[in-house]
């Protein structure tokens, strides 16, 4: 199944979220394989990847930014098994611009009533190491706070 709108063309590259150098090739849905890799956390202002419900390997172009905490979307939070975002960024500049989208009108499936588009991204740095340099931080904080 193809997820969102649009979708991406069937057996193309497509770069590793989270593999530096790693490129997939889409399958015949347009889709990529899961990337489980990195624990990091869907907290506000993260960029996720989005995967079908329930289903493997069907990461198309959906992209989620988590505007709140939503730990309940982590891959690796077992209570929520279906849901599977891997979190691929995080906005650093312009969350204003975010908080102003929240607030268009949406029709009864809480879709937006007029197309929301992002036509220009800057990727500052490589915001995945950065992430898991704290995810690595705040594990080994936990794990020293344990007896």
């Amino acid at each position: 199944p193809l997820w969102g709108r649009g979708a991406p063309p069937p057996h193309t590259p497509f770069p590793s979220a989270t593999e530096h150098g790693v490129t997939f090739v889409r399958d015949k849905s347009g889709n990529v394989p899961d990337e489980f890799v990195t624990k990091l956390s869907n907290t506000a202002r993260t960029v996720c990847i989005a995967s079908a419900p329930g289903e493997r390997d069907s990461r198309g172009s959906q992209l989620f930014v988590n505007t709140a905490d939503n730990p309940y979307l982590d891959w690796f939070d077992a209570s929520m098994p279906d849901l599977r975002f891997v979190v691929v960024g995080q906005i650093t500049k312009g969350w204003h611009v975010l908080a102003a989208v929240e607030t268009v009108a949406v029709d009864e499936d809480d879709v937006p009533v007029d197309d929301v588009r992002i036509t220009k991204v800057s990727v500052a740095n490589d915001p995945l190491v950065r992430l898991e340099a704290e995810a690595a931080m705040e594990q080994s904080a936990d794990e020293s706070a344990s007896f």
